[in-house]
């Protein structure tokens, strides 16, 4: 049994390479098919010289697995600092990453020799040093990383001009919040004219909060008050499945919306364009798992949407998707402040309405039912998306506007197109 036990342990250890996910959880529970295959392995071996044993004996395999603790520790540095390069975006990423894990094993297999071998050579360092010199070294580090967090970063290195650009692109969040009810992945605020009842629910993913401060202040020049309902990546779609931890909580906040009476409009936001997967399928926004849905399924769930709230008496609209960029906005002006590299070309409107083209279909499908559609983009797009405006960048991320944009570029649009009394009910085509 030796034998077929060592292959089921290893294949065992490999299954992850092809079956896990970006969202897969790790470490954690999906951490033990690798660490029970290994197991396995090493008490078989104790007793038993299988061919499995054998062939990951061979001297080839041994000497990677001497240097690979060193590759494991550098690669982590080293690719997460190709997520701060500005020109690791698109198909050159890449290639960045790859090049990345290349130097990863070079780098790891020159510290086996320079650094691990010498330091476990008992004639040329004493136990004694090697325990100063890591005290030493691990303290020192310990104290600039606490200096450098208390300090909020490195700062100093900017100009005042450049610190205050970046203070102003940071993700804002409304004071008045809290869980909408317990153990809720909601987080509710009110948002408008907190003296008035609330009569409006906006409902969504982080997109919605991006666009909370120009409902908010729409809202209050007309004298009127309102809850934003926010849940990252969870869509405001009711879904076809419920047994995700998104799907449950999106089921029961909008029973809690149609059931009350006094809330007269919802408005529904989130980061549409991000849910089309690769081959055109969707998921409904669970980190965990991606449902795969296909592209047919997922159109039903805009007009179902609509038809289950405008049955309880809601007015119901669709904000469009802001547009995206293909970088991290403040963290391409910090190279071009600190090395000159020029930040990347903004999205155009032709690119953003190409991205948007099937989610902008889906959301226009539900018109049939009586929702409206907003467009966003083209307040930001002419033809060239604004990323900066008044010295301030718009985002604080790639695809998150921040509160001075959200105030500056859609408060009166808002107002015109959903609060103002003369045009309650316009809606963009």
């Amino acid at each position: 049994l030796a034998l077929p036990i060592s292959l089921a342990a290893f294949i065992t250890m490999c299954l992850p390479i092809f079956y896990y996910t970006p969202e897969t959880v790790f470490p954690g529970i999906a951490a033990l098919p690798v660490c029970l295959g290994t197991l396995a392995l090493i008490l078989i071996g104790e007793h038993h010289q299988t061919l499995m044993h054998r062939t990951i004996s061979n001297p080839l395999f041994v000497w990677i697995g001497l240097a690979s603790y060193s590759i494991y520790l550098w690669h982590w540095p080293i690719l997460t600092l190709v997520d701060f390069l500005p020109f690791a975006v698109g198909s050159t990423k890449m290639i960045v990453v790859q090049a990345a894990v290349v130097f990863s094993i070079a780098i790891g297999f020159a510290s086996l020799y320079i650094v691990e071998k010498p330091l476990r050579n008992r004639s040329r360092v004493k136990v004694k040093h090697i325990w100063f010199g890591t005290a030493f070294g691990t303290s020192t580090l310990a104290i600039a990383a606490s200096w450098i967090i208390m300090q909020q970063g490195a700062t100093f290195r900017f100009s005042d001009e450049f610190r205050t650009l970046l203070a102003n692109a940071q993700n804002e969040f409304h004071t008045s919040c809290a869980s909408f009810s317990e153990k809720s992945i909601y987080k509710r605020c009110r948002i408008g004219d907190g003296e008035s009842p609330a009569s409006f629910a906006l409902i969504g993913d982080s997109h919605a909060r991006s666009f909370s401060w120009a409902v908010s202040e729409a809202a209050k020049s007309q004298g009127v008050s309102g809850f934003v309902y926010e849940a990252g990546a969870c869509p405001p779609l009711l879904p076809v499945e419920t047994e995700t931890n998104c799907g449950q909580h999106r089921s029961t906040l909008f029973e809690e919306i149609v059931n009350d009476d006094s809330i007269e409009l919802v408005i529904l936001s989130a980061f549409w364009s991000h849910y089309l997967e690769t081959g055109n399928r969707f998921y409904l926004g669970n980190h965990r798992r991606r449902s795969g849905f296909e592209v047919s399924d997922y159109a039903e769930l805009f007009p179902a949407t609509v038809k289950h709230l405008e049955a309880h008496g809601k007015r119901v609209i669709f904000l469009q998707d802001t547009p995206t960029l293909s970088y991290n906005l403040p963290r391409a002006a910090l190279f071009e402040h600190a090395f000159g590299i020029a930040i990347p070309d903004p999205p155009t409107l032709e690119s953003y309405k190409r991205l948007n083209e099937i989610p902008d279909r889906m959301i226009l499908s539900s018109k049939t039912q009586g929702a409206e559609f907003i467009e966003t983009g083209t307040m930001m797009c002419d033809p060239d998306c604004l990323i900066q405006m008044n010295d301030r960048l718009l985002y604080y991320d790639s695809h998150h506007i921040t509160r001075f944009a959200s105030e500056k570029i859609f408060t009166e649009y808002f107002f015109r197109k959903v609060f103002a009394p003369s045009e309650m009910g316009e809606s963009d085509h």
